[in-house]
């Protein structure tokens, strides 16, 4: 099984085929993972950082807007292969 970390690539297919076709025909089994977060504040649809807060805990915040209210992000990551949606370390 693998997995391939990718940056953003809305706007380039050709990349994306290009990955699809190595994986068609090298591998047996992959898949391409691509951080697609969403601000519903703003409607920012891309990576929403990570930051620590005045406590120094770590929370998501929309590079976009500013937006910290964790029950308007919608964030996943994938951790040992299972895509999770908490900070699995606090």
């Amino acid at each position: 099984i693998s997995y391939v970390e990718v940056p953003n690539l809305q706007g380039n297919t050709e990349a994306v085929l290009a990955v699809m076709r190595f994986i068609y025909d090298n591998i047996v089994y992959a898949e391409l993972n691509t951080k697609s977060d969403y601000c519903e504040k703003c409607g920012y649809d891309g990576e929403i950082r990570i930051v620590p807060d005045e406590d120094g805990k770590l929370i998501w915040e929309c590079p976009n807007c500013g937006n910290r209210d964790q029950d308007e992000l919608f964030v996943a990551r994938r951790t040992c292969g299972y895509i999770g949606t908490q900070f699995w370390n606090q």
